[in-house]
């Protein structure tokens, strides 16, 4: 699918596949996020499950960095084990609005080890949870790096030690560039965010219990809804919620609990004072824990694999009240990406009110599940999934692969590309789910986000022996302007839409923040290698004038370092 205009070519152009991390055998990676700083899109940070004992399910987290748009990446060390626990789980990271990092997970421990611990704090079967008894998550704790992860902060408790099944979290900074106005003038002085809680954090979590909740100004103090204190429950039961922000700064909130036929949602207007819902979105979905025939020690897992796997939803906002929820589905007896969208906010509902499939053409024997769902600032939808066919693999051996499908239509339709250049092997070096029987792990979700006009994948692979962290950046428009491929090299898609991002010359990544002068610079300069081409009437007018605009743009360049410096210029 793509669309073509005067300089631009729209579609789904993924990149190169990277490799991020070079994990030794018995340190697989899995379960990964990623998170784009807005400001300064060639900033990405990725954070995963990080084995030390995968035949014992033992791991901490672990966080990667790429300070070039994913070209290259820094592998940094592992978050520290609380005292008499044996895993920190279930990872999520945020840029804040200053740029630093951020990282939330669950530390937990398995009974059996830590007699004493499960008696000091009165753990039981935690609301239900059916891994409460195996493996007890005990709080959600942050750290944060303001020198790009060389250093982290201590932990930051964002709910004090207790046994209660804290599990299954997501953080969220409200940080959209979004603003109500922007000054005359090239590089005029920005308005104020559209978001009255610009900069807030936000974490949502559940496993079979309530729906738990926590917010905070500053990321180290925090506070529930109003009148709550963090953690505590805005509804009764839910399982692995989702969490977005709108432009405006209203939350959405969705989930699935497995065994049941809907996706459930709330949603505050208040920066998470209060919340309304829940209220159904889809009934009659077809649950893979339902669905799927197959199970192995209780995990269900398609035909021809160990790993297991369930219906999670993701969710995402786009353009100015836009919201997407996406889910696993397996009605048909092969689990296909369904969804629903709003375009008001979530006051209603879009389509069949059992869900959409969002790939109806796709029909083979192969199964989609993990959907990871995001927006670029341009307003395409994406949603990353995994794709498993016990067929992929030369030899009609099992493989997944990683898929991209975009709406360029505000969720009307999708298309889809693969991402993976190569079907990867599930089964190879998996760590044994929970450490018991012959279930396997490759991770209950992977990393999906967004820039101007990018999708950023970060995901599980095998290719190299063992199971690593890939990468993809997959663009959604193609320049197509007179004279930049012989002068420049590369663009990437949010450099000419004045997204930020990146310059390659020679192969040297050059950034190139949101609003840059530089970007007005490399429009003006393309202008005038085509009209050298010209072969009619006296271009040398056109070609003084272009060449006073440069000038004219540098000149305000330095202006706008100057008053950087002087904390003048609001950026």
């Amino acid at each position: 699918m793509g669309v073509t205009s005067l300089f631009t070519q729209v579609g789904i152009f993924p990149g190169d596949n990277i490799q991020v991390t070079h994990a030794a055998p018995k340190q697989p990676r899995s379960e990964c996020a990623i998170t784009v700083d807005p400001a300064r899109p060639y900033r990405l940070l990725g954070v995963s499950k990080h084995f030390t004992d995968p035949d014992k399910y033992i791991f901490s987290l672990g966080a990667v960095y790429s300070d070039d748009g994913g070209v290259t990446w820094a592998d940094l060390t592992a978050f520290p084990k609380q005292p008499n626990h044996d895993i920190y789980t279930d990872p999520s990271g945020a840029f804040d609005t200053k740029g630093h990092m951020w990282v939330m997970g669950d530390p937990g421990f398995f009974p059996a080890l830590h007699p004493g611990e499960s008696a000091t704090l009165g753990c039981s079967d935690a609301g239900g949870d059916p891994d409460a008894g195996d493996i007890n998550t005990t709080q959600m704790l942050c750290f944060h790096s303001e020198n790009n992860g060389a250093t982290w902060s201590s932990p930051v408790p964002v709910v004090p030690l207790r046994c209660t099944g804290d599990d299954k979290g997501w953080l969220m900074c409200d940080n959209s560039t979004a603003r109500t106005h922007r000054g005359p003038g090239i590089g005029g002085k920005l308005g104020k965010p559209l978001s009255a809680w610009h900069g807030r954090f936000y974490a949502i979590w559940g496993a079979y219990t309530g729906l738990r909740f926590a917010r905070s100004d500053d990321g180290t103090t925090w506070t529930g809804a109003a009148g709550k204190n963090a953690g505590d429950d805005i509804y009764s039961y839910c399982d692995a919620p989702d969490i977005s922000i709108g432009k405006n700064g209203w939350l959405h909130v969705s989930w699935h609990v497995p065994n049941t036929n809907t996706v459930e949602y709330m949603r505050s207007k208040d920066g998470g004072d209060t919340f309304e819902g829940p209220f159904t979105i889809a009934t009659g979905i077809g649950d893979i824990d339902t669905d799927i025939p197959t199970n192995i020690d209780g995990w269900r897992v398609f035909d021809g694999a160990t790993f297991g796997v369930f219906t999670i939803v993701s969710a995402c906002c786009f353009g100015d009240k836009g919201v997407a929820v996406a889910w696993s589905d397996a009605r048909s007896g092969n689990a296909r990406i369904y969804y629903r969208v709003s375009y008001d906010n979530g006051d209603t509902w879009e389509g069949d009110p059992s869900g959409t499939p969002m790939l109806p053409a796709l029909l083979d024997d192969s199964h989609q599940f993990h959907p990871q769902v995001a927006a670029t600032g341009s307003g395409v939808v994406g949603c990353a999934m995994y794709s498993y066919s016990k067929t992929s693999r030369p030899g009609n051996k099992p493989g997944v692969d990683v898929l991209m499908a975009c709406s360029f239509d505000q969720g009307v339709s999708f298309d889809f590309a693969t991402v993976t250049d190569q079907p990867w092997d599930p089964a190879l070096h998996a760590p044994v789910s929970h450490g018991v029987g012959s279930a396997t792990f490759i991770g209950d979700y992977f990393g999906l986000d967004a820039s101007a006009t990018q999708f950023h994948v970060l995901w599980t692979d095998t290719r190299t022996g063992t199971q690593d962290l890939f990468y993809c950046g997959i663009g959604t428009e193609k320049i197509q302007r007179p004279g930049w491929g012989e002068i420049y090299g590369t663009v990437t898609p949010g450099v000419p839409v004045d997204g930020g991002g990146l310059i390659f010359v020679n192969g040297h990544p050059v950034p190139v923040p949101p609003w840059d002068p530089m970007i007005q610079i490399l429009n003006a300069l393309a202008s005038i290698r085509s009209v050298s081409q010209m072969n009619i009437g006296n271009t040398a007018r056109a070609r003084n004038a272009l060449y006073d605009l440069v000038i004219e743009v540098a000149q305000h360049a330095k202006t706008m370092l100057d008053g950087a410096a002087k904390g003048e210029v609001e950026r």
